[in-house]
């Protein structure tokens, strides 16, 4: 398999691709490219007439024996394959901010001492990290919960069903009963097969292959199931979920950015697999702000993530409309003091705002005034150059929003790559927040 890496906001000329790109068989390969983007990617590629430009794209794309890998912008040194970090090392830092933004414990897992492999991608690292935790999960023991069935018995088990019982039983030698079964054979267990399934089917890492193996022989009495998007909004969680709903937090990801079949052998063959960044990104910083809030911000505060409480505007009923809500919040005695808005977006230290959108600034003049004028952080990462802009709201006032980078460039996986970022975060926030809180 051939394998090109490439970067968000970069492009690959069909030259780089194939040997010979005008070619009737190269042609039809760049219509199926371009087939597997029309609906669920719209946007997020261009295929020009010369060469496929990449925009709000992090993930693979598949097309026969070639594989391209499109890292994050932010490791991206400016040109179309050269990185400001070691690959391996942009693989371990993404991985790491999945599974700390899926509150996933990483404790089993040696980030640091992944292989270096130069048939490795991407997906692979995300794979295995994922079916590690869920094989050490499955150790503990296998999720089991109450499911509802229904079945014909010779005895009465749970409900009986009167007009089932009537339509299916001519012959009263058994009785149709609804009841409640704890089993392990349940919806969550079957996303997890499922998803180790489709994973099993698409990593080059023979390591992988054995885990997803050792993984569906634990699920054999698991149902079968086509699992979508929608399916995970049937699960319900309970108590004994425990760290099963941060993999199934893992799982719909993967559901939801990859575009082939499990029963498809020819869209194994070409498939994309796509990370929302944004997500990422945005429960990556919640997760180090609440991890470390007491030595950043030096206070007895509470965070919350997805805070909302708001509305935009009231209707005739006083019912609110266009819910407000905020990425991040910082709370002193329930009253906002801070708001952190989380933006996952390319800026320019030489373009008009630096790239800040009218549409953001908007989205935090509304925050200001719907919850009684807090301080507003918003954060982008560091692309090319450090900016760190402030403005007011009203004239002859002070500063309210504050626009800034973070670098996510060094080791972020290893204590001392932390450690850097959350004193970056600290030295953003201290006497901003000190001030706000008098």
């Amino acid at each position: 398999m051939r394998i090109l890496t490439t970067y968000e906001y970069s492009e690959i000329s069909y030259t780089s691709i194939f040997e010979d790109a005008r070619s009737l068989e190269s042609i039809e390969k760049i219509k199926g490219l371009e087939n597997l983007f029309i609906d669920k990617y719209k946007g997020m590629v261009n295929f020009k007439l010369s060469s496929i430009s990449f925009k709000n794209f992090v993930g693979i794309i598949k097309v026969d024996d070639l594989l391209i890998e499109v890292l994050p912008k932010i490791y991206s040194a400016g040109s179309d394959n050269e990185a400001t970090i070691e690959k391996n090392d942009i693989y371990k830092n993404l991985n790491y901010m999945i599974n700390k933004s899926s509150k996933l414990s990483i404790r089993n897992i040696d980030i640091a001492n992944y292989g270096n492999s130069e048939d490795s991608i991407f997906l692979d690292f995300f794979i295995n990290m994922f079916l590690q935790e869920l094989y050490t999960n499955l150790f503990k023991g296998t999720y089991k919960t109450y499911v509802s069935r229904e079945e014909n018995l010779r005895y009465i088990k749970g409900r009986l069903l009167v007009a089932e019982n009537i339509r299916k039983n001519f012959i009263p030698n058994k009785i149709y009963c609804k009841f409640d079964e704890f089993t392990e054979d349940n919806l969550v267990n079957q996303v997890l097969k499922y998803t180790t399934k489709l994973m099993s089917k698409i990593t080059n890492w023979r390591q992988n292959q054995i885990l997803a193996d050792n993984i569906i022989h634990a699920f054999n009495d698991v149902s079968d199931m086509h699992i979508t998007s929608e399916t995970f909004s049937y699960i319900r969680e309970d108590r004994l979920l425990g760290e099963y709903s941060k993999l199934l937090g893992i799982a719909k990801m993967f559901i939801d950015g990859q575009s082939f079949d499990i029963n498809s052998d020819n869209q194994l063959n070409n498939f994309i697999f796509n990370i929302d960044m944004n997500i990422v990104y945005q429960e990556y910083i919640f997760e180090l702000l609440n991890e470390y809030k007491s030595e950043i911000f030096g206070n007895n505060l509470t965070i919350r993530s997805q805070y909302s409480k708001e509305h935009l505007i009231y209707d005739n009923s006083n019912k609110g409309r266009f819910l407000l809500k905020p990425d991040i919040v910082i709370l002193d005695n329930n009253n906002v003091k801070i708001i952190i808005d989380t933006k996952y977006k390319k800026l320019n230290a030489s373009g008009h705002r630096n790239g800040v959108s009218d549409k953001d600034l908007y989205q935090m003049f509304g925050y200001y005034h719907k919850y009684n004028q807090p301080l507003i952080f918003l954060l982008y990462p560091k692309y090319q150059n450090d900016i760190s802009n402030q403005y007011r709201f009203e004239k002859h006032k002070e500063p309210v929003v504050f626009i800034n980078t973070i670098s996510l460039e060094n080791k972020l996986y290893t204590p001392q790559g932390e450690h850097e970022l959350v004193e970056s975060l600290k030295r953003l926030f201290e006497n901003k927040v000190t001030d706000s809180l008098a």
